[in-house]
């Protein structure tokens, strides 16, 4: 009983000590200092130092025109309270029929302690 249970003890106790040991062949994720996928590749150049980096950017996506349900020549005082029904209903048509706001950052740019863009 006594003996497998120091053998357990003796394992344990040299387990702690490799810590530091790293894995081999597939397993492995860093060969020195770089991660494995970028062993053998080149660097990206850097940009140029005029370039514009918003220039890949694809273009914004047009705004949708607003619907045009009613019109001013069509309210009266005889019918303001149905022009106020259509009107409400109008609003509510171009919320619905809105994109949602797009995730991009907005980039601020300074030149002398001056916002510029």
């Amino acid at each position: 009983m006594s003996r497998p249970l120091l053998l357990a003890g003796f394992a344990l106790l040299s387990s702690v000590g490799c810590v530091t040991v790293t894995p081999l062949g597939p397993l492995v994720k860093t060969y020195g200092n770089q991660p494995i996928s970028l062993v053998g590749k080149k660097p990206a150049p850097p940009p140029a130092p005029g370039a514009d980096p918003l220039a890949d950017l694809p273009p914004a996506p047009a705004p949708i025109p607003p619907a045009e349900m009613i019109t001013p020549g069509e309210v009266s005082a005889a019918n303001h309270q149905d022009a106020v029904q259509r009107l409400s209903r109008e609003l509510n048509a171009d919320r619905q029929t809105m994109p949602p706001p797009s995730r991009t950052a907005e980039i601020s740019r300074y030149k002398g302690g001056v916002k510029v863009q």
